[in-house]
Order: structure tokens, then C-alpha cells, then sequence
């Protein structure tokens, strides 16, 4: 029987899948490769869908580094590469394959790495497949879905998709889109058969060439229509009722209708996201503070897939000794410098230390590789970093007398996280200087002449912005702004964890800039959770914090991430009432009460 008597439903095809070391075929090599027989009239089954799969990972020349980031992407661990079987095995095992029908989600992708196997592999035979590209079929259904990506597609049709890219989800997620296309196909363009298909993709689509086509979302307005215009969290979810995303709004109505309005634009994974939202629900809060609250606490409970922040992740609290180069998830005596949510400062920093007080002769690429964190093949030569790290004990020989120790470090911090207020001043101030002068420009008279005084402050402020560039080759001199950033910011953690013990036995006053005053908003935190209450009245006490007495030690034992993240919220809700001109205070104990101007200078250093 042939394909033009076969319809589309009955048609057994291919999925397939490929993943690759370089987008370039030229460059890169078939990493791992699946595929599943399917048939769109079959019984959706996905977990036999998953059990008929194949996948297998290929050996790449010997020569071929795999980039981090293809690792980390794909989610192949380095122990599973070793059971990498040889190219030309599973290529003639795909090739001796009954089904010669297959569909593959981008084929611009898959296609030449496949075509390239063949030409290694069987030169002398025909390519043995015929592949349909459903991402093409989706360009023409759906022009208006915001994004086409397989994720974005299977999500619309309600199938998730784990993180990792491995071959196996990919290849079952291509096979139930088909299903899905199919049916699209025959019910809103009449066709049934692979030739009729065929001849469909070749005919021109004029709307594919329209850029400014609007979008069209899944989620109907009935969910986005008479929401309040109040502060609250809102969930979105798929049509299999999986929730994709947690966010907070301080008005749910104009937060959730800025994602559908026209010409409003997003990242690419909310773009994503909203490819496959079917519906949300709200729910409202006293205020946008305790709005932000909720939302942490939410995404930790259930990491939805599109939180990119906030998520657990493999973050964890880490308390460490005062030498730093011991940690442990709870706090001691011996453990009594955190929490901190990364030991990558911490752990930069001992490397540092162990260079600057060691015989510079001895330092290895592999320590250099420790205290940079990047990439093997962007660091700097071990000459580059030596000269840079004789430099910097040269430039502060006087503060590195008795070596890096904790003392030494937060010292050395607050003195470079000074410099770096200062040049953000100086920039916020030369932007100034350089807007004022374009709106100078823009009025003075026509007869002043080209050498004006505003044309000047353009050209030297230009030609500022093109010294500050900065040339990717490492220098000594650029070695040196790496270690003072390094120390800079392993300071600031430990800074800003101290901060955070502080105000999580705390009480937060807020009296918001628009409104008639009468009522002052507040939270209290125990051991590190909200107190929600209702507002004061001027008349009311304010409540004093319940733990204002603990120890560091007794705030330190009560913290997880769930804690930590709270107080980064938070530490960021009060910078934004404070510039919104709203009042605000902050009660640390009962005669200590920091208000704006106070805090404005405390939150500089945290």
C-alpha cells in the first residue's frame, strides 16, 4: 500500500531526535540520539511511548572536548558517556529500520547531522529517510502561538517536558505533538494523506513573512478579564493542569494583562511559558510586600519549570569556619561564619588566600582554574595570572600584611565595595550630565554654532563610553580587578548574611506615599516567617519584634533557604517603598529603629 493511500493517522513514522556538540554539523558531532515508531491513530499511551523508544549516546574522536555547557544543557552525566556506543553501529541500526517516514520537530537541526552520518557512513546507498518537520507543520497551524520551540509546542498540546534535553523526552514529545498535528491537519485543512501533506508544505505561506503578525495566546480572556486591581500572587497553568509559573503583582489586572497586551515585550522564556498557558488563579494580598512573600515561599514548594529565581535548585545554606575553608549545613562554634547560599566566593577566596601568602613559583593551572571559575579555555595563561597577582600584592602589600584572613577580607571589601558606590555614582552622574546636555542640544537655537558648548559634552561623553570598553584578552591589570571583585563580594555575602540574621526578628512599618496616611502597613518576622497583620492606626503600638533578644548564633540555627530567600526579598520590598517615596521603618529592637535615610545608607552594603 502506499503513502498516498495511507492517511496521516494510519502513516507509521520516526520520531527522532539528535543531540549534538556544536549546532554546526561542520563543527560538532551526534552526541545522543533516539527515535520511537508511532502511529497517530494508535491509543495515546506515553508510557509505552517511552518503553518503545531508543536512545543512545555516540562516541565522539578522541580529540573532541564536549563544552560544559552541552553538558549541563543536555543533562548527560559524565558516567553515562562512558557506555557511548560507536557512530556507524547505530547509524546502521536506524538505517535498517522498517519505518522510512520520520518526523523530527526542527529539521534544519537534525537533518544535516544525520545526512552527515549517512555520508560516513553509507555513502553509496540512498539517504533512508523522508522527514517531515512538524515545526514546519506548527508555522503554518498556529503562526500566532508566540513561540514554536518543542517545549513551547508540546506544552501547548498539555505534555511537560523535563529540563534536561536528552533524547528520550524529546523523541516522545516530537510523537505526541504529531498526534496532535494530524488531527489539526484533517479537521481545519482537509488533509489526510502524505502526499496532500507534501503538497501543502510546498505551497507558499504569505503570512509566514509577516513580522508583525500578532500574537495569539492560548489562555482565553475569560481568565484574564474582571481581575482585581489589588496586590496578590497568580498562578499559570497548563491544560493538563501543571503549574508553569508563580508571579506577584502589586495590581493582578494590569501585572497579568502587560503579558498579553500588544507589542509588550518578554524574555524568551516567558514567551515560551505563554505558549502553553491555558488558565490561572489569583489570590489577593494586603500588600505588594506580602505579595512578594507568598511568591517565594510558593516556588519553593513547587518549583514551577518557568521561576527561573527563587527556585531550590541545588542551592543550600552553608555556614563556614572563621578560615573559611571549612563548611557545614548548620551552624557551631567552629561554623559561625554565614549563612551563605554559595560557597563559590568563599571557596575563590581560600585559593586566593593559599596564592597571595604562597610562593608565587607553585601556583598551578589548576588553582588558577579554582579562584577565575570559568571555562578552561578562557583563562589566562599562568605567566598572564602571576604577573596580575604580583601586581595586586604589590598595589595593597601594606593592608595584605598579615595575609588574607577574615579580618583582612571584610577590611579589604568594604574598601573596594566603596570604590565600586563611587563609580556607580560617577556613572549615574555622567549619565545625568549627558542626558541634560541632549535636551540642551535639542533646544538651543539654530544659529549656535557646531563647536557649541552641548555638542562638546556629547563628544567627550561618547568618547568616554568608548574607553570603558573592555577588550575579552586578559592583562595584569585586568587580573587585579578580578581579585579585588572576588574579594569584594565574598565580602559583601558575609555582610549581607549578618543583615539578614538581623531583620528576621524584626518588625517592618511601611506608610505608603499615596493614599490619605491614616494607615500604616506592617509585617512581623519570627525566626524568619511573616506575620501577616492588618494595618495601624497612628494611635496603635507599634508591635516590638518577638525574638529582638536572640543571639546570632539562636537567628543562625533558624534559617534554611526558605528563610534566606525570604529576607532577600524582603531586604529588596524595602528598597522599593523606599523609592516610592513611601515611610518607612524598620524596628530591630525596641530603641533601635532604622527609617529611610538610615536605611538607604545600610542598604548600599547589602
Amino acid at each position: 500500500m502506499t503513502k498516498k493511500r495511507i492517511t496521516l493517522r494510519e502513516l507509521e513514522v520516526l520520531a527522532i531526535d539528535c543531540q549534538a556538540t556544536h549546532s554546526n554539523p561542520d563543527k560538532g558531532h551526534v552526541l545522543e540520539i533516539g527515535w520511537v515508531n508511532t502511529r497517530a491513530s494508535a491509543v495515546v499511551d506515553v508510557e509505552k511511548i517511552y518503553q518503545d523508544a531508543e536512545t543512545f549516546l555516540l562516541k565522539i574522536p578522541r580529540n573532541v572536548e564536549i563544552p560544559k555547557a552541552v553538558l549541563r544543557i543536555t543533562g548527560i552525566p559524565h558516567e553515562e558517556l562512558k557506555s557511548a556506543q560507536a557512530p556507524k553501529e547505530i547509524w546502521q541500526r536506524l538505517s535498517r529500520t522498517a519505518v522510512r517516514t520520520s518526523v523530527i520537530h526542527f529539521c534544519r537541526y537534525e537533518e544535516p547531522f544525520l545526512r552527515k552520518l549517512h555520508k560516513k557512513y553509507s555513502p553509496k546507498e540512498e539517504f533512508p529517510l523522508s522527514i517531515i518537520c512538524t515545526h514546519e507543520i506548527v508555522k503554518r497551524l498556529l503562526p500566532g502561538l508566540p513561540r514554536k520551540s518543542l517545549r513551547a509546542v508540546a506544552g501547548y498540546f498539555g505534555q511537560s517536558l523535563p529540563e534536561s534535553r536528552r533524547s528520550l523526552f524529546h523523541v516522545v514529545a516530537t510523537a505526541l505533538i504529531w498526534r496532535h498535528l494530524v488531527k489539526l491537519l484533517e479537521d481545519t485543512r482537509d488533509i489526510h494523506t502524505f502526499v496532500e501533506l507534501q503538497g501543502w508544505l510546498r505551497q507558499p505561506a504569505a503570512h509566514l513573512s509577516n513580522h508583525n503578525r500578532m500574537r495569539e495566546y492560548p489562555m482565553t480572556e475569560t481568565y484574564r478579564k474582571d481581575l482585581p486591581n489589588l496586590p496578590g500572587v497568580y498562578r499559570m497553568y497548563r491544560s493538563g493542569g501543571d503549574l508553569l509559573y508563580i508571579g506577584k503583582a502589586k495590581s493582578l489586572r494590569q501585572r497579568i494583562s502587560s503579558y498579553f497586551r500588544k507589542g509588550s515585550r518578554h524574555p524568551e522564556h516567558i514567551l515560551e511559558m505563554l505558549s502553553q498557558a491555558r488558565s490561572l488563579d489569583t489570590t489577593v494580598t494586603r500588600s505588594a510586600v506580602e505579595a512578594a512573600l507568598l511568591e517565594s515561599d510558593e516556588i519553593k514548594r513547587s518549583s514551577p519549570p518557568y521561576n527561573r529565581a527563587l527556585q531550590t535548585n541545588e542551592r543550600e545554606v552553608l555556614f563556614f569556619s572563621q578560615d573559611l575553608k571549612s563548611s557545614n549545613p548548620q551552624p557551631d562554634k567552629y561554623h559561625s561564619i554565614g549563612l551563605l547560599p554559595s560557597s563559590y566566593y568563599l571557596g575563590a577566596l581560600v585559593l586566593l588566600g593559599d596564592v597571595l601568602n604562597g610562593d608565587l613559583r607553585k601556583i598551578s593551572q589548576k588553582q588558577v582554574e579554582g579562584i577565575l571559575d570559568i571555562p578552561r579555555e578562557y583563562l589566562p595563561n599562568r605567566d598572564c595570572f602571576i604577573l596580575g597577582v604580583k601586581a595586586f600584592k604589590q598595589e595593597f602589600q601594606k593592608s595584605l600584611l598579615p595575609g588574607l584572613d577574615l579580618v583582612t577580607l571584610m577590611s579589604m571589601g568594604a574598601q573596594f565595595w566603596k570604590e565600586k558606590l563611587e563609580e556607580r555614582a560617577a556613572e549615574e552622574l555622567a549619565k545625568k550630565e549627558a542626558s541634560e546636555a541632549v535636551a540642551k542640544k535639542q533646544t538651543l537655537k539654530e544659529d549656535i554654532s557646531d563647536g557649541s558648548e552641548a555638542e562638546e559634552i556629547l563628544e567627550l561623553k561618547m568618547q568616554e563610553s568608548e574607553d570603558k570598553e573592555v577588550v575579552d584578552t586578559w592583562t595584569p591589570e585586568r587580573i587585579v580587578k578580578v581579585l579585588k571583585s572576588i574579594i569584594r563580594l565574598g565580602a559583601f555575602q558575609i555582610r549581607r548574611s549578618h543583615w539578614f540574621c538581623r531583620i528576621s526578628e524584626s518588625t517592618l512599618v511601611w506608610t505608603p506615599l499615596v493614599g490619605d496616611g491614616k494607615e500604616r502597613n506592617q509585617i512581623v518576622f519570627k525566626s524568619g516567617a511573616p506575620l501577616f497583620r492588618d494595618p495601624l492606626s497612628h494611635s496603635e503600638m507599634i508591635p516590638i519584634p518577638p525574638g529582638h533578644n536572640k543571639s546570632l548564633y539562636a537567628r543562625q540555627k533558624n534559617f534554611d533557604l526558605l528563610v534566606y530567600d525570604r529576607m532577600r526579598v524582603t531586604t529588596t520590598e524595602i528598597r522599593r517603598l523606599i523609592q516610592e517615596g513611601d515611610e518607612v521603618e524598620l524596628y530591630l529592637h525596641p530603641g533601635v529603629c532604622l527609617r529611610n535615610e538610615q536605611l538607604k545608607r545600610m542598604l548600599q552594603w547589602v
